[in-house]
């Protein structure tokens, strides 16, 4: 598989908007094919939701523990650091619980990202991304939801990536629909980024061409979020997976439904059908 943050070569061509919708389009059934060598990480938003338990984890465990035990069965997690950035002791902790080959990213909350979004990121970002280092190569991207109301301005985009160290990879969650144009994709696809594919918006919010990985948080099939998906949308989700590692694509899959542990049996789910399970 391609190591985490390795730096790629950009294409050149302009990112359409039929470009994005194209990538997303479930040409063919799993049919229990083989998938691919590139990687396809799926897991969860957080792991140590109190709901989660005892469902989840064994009693008495603690918060690495946890982490320990929910890595046997996923194979990477979108750490939860909107409200509290973590210390570098407790990211080297971490990442001593887990194998190797397991991954992290992390989500810069929309009040942060109103900051990185000024005129100077590089200060409202530098505590997040020192407390990460200590995951090192595990650290696998890092999640940018841009807040609501934001107008699309593609000199602070380019103010807010040139503050981020450019051997990682980056996803953005764009606010509102006016951010959806082939200006700010292209801009992202220069920076080799890629866009947040979200329920509401899947048909739109596609990864481009030059990013060469997938960012996709479900939030469950409610209109608001929430809920649990059946088999046949997990399917749906297990298809476009395995399209988009064929045309070349890390994906990454974290569900948001985290509610009476939905999330969790979700993502165990589309493991069991990404490796070929139809049951």
């Amino acid at each position: 598989t391609e190591a985490a943050g390795s730096r790629r070569p950009h294409s050149t061509r302009p990112i359409g908007i039929d470009d994005l919708r194209a990538a997303d389009v479930i040409t063919e059934p799993l049919a229990n094919e083989p998938m691919t060598a590139i990687a396809a990480y799926v897991g969860t938003c957080g792991w140590h939701n109190p709901q989660w338990s005892p469902r989840v984890f064994p009693a008495g465990l603690t918060v690495e523990e946890r982490l320990g035990h929910y890595a046997t069965r996923f194979s990477a997690v979108e750490l939860e650091v909107s409200h509290t950035i973590p210390t570098r002791a407790q990211t080297a902790r971490w990442r001593a619980s887990v194998s190797s080959d397991f991954r992290f990213t992390a989500r810069v909350s929309h009040a942060l990202a109103h900051k990185a979004c000024s005129r100077h990121p590089e200060d409202a970002l530098a505590p997040l991304l020192r407390a990460l280092e200590p995951l090192d190569e595990q650290f696998a991207a890092l999640l940018i939801e841009l807040p609501a109301g934001l107008p699309p301005m593609g000199d602070r985009l380019s103010r807010l990536r040139a503050a981020l160290p450019h051997a990682r990879q980056y996803a953005f969650t764009l606010p509102d629909p006016q951010w959806h144009r082939r200006k700010i994709y292209e801009l992202l696809g220069e920076f080799g980024a890629t866009v947040c594919v979200r329920d509401r918006d899947a048909g739109i919010g596609l990864p481009s061409a030059t990013g060469k990985f997938v960012y996709a948080r479900p939030r469950g099939p409610a209109p608001a979020g929430g809920g649990r998906y059946g088999a046949t949308a997990l399917r749906g989700w297990a298809t476009r997976v395995a399209n988009w590692q064929r045309k070349g694509n890390r994906v990454f899959v974290f569900f948001a439904n985290a509610e009476s542990g939905f999330a969790v049996k979700d993502a165990r789910l589309l493991n069991s059908y990404l490796q070929g399970d139809s049951q």
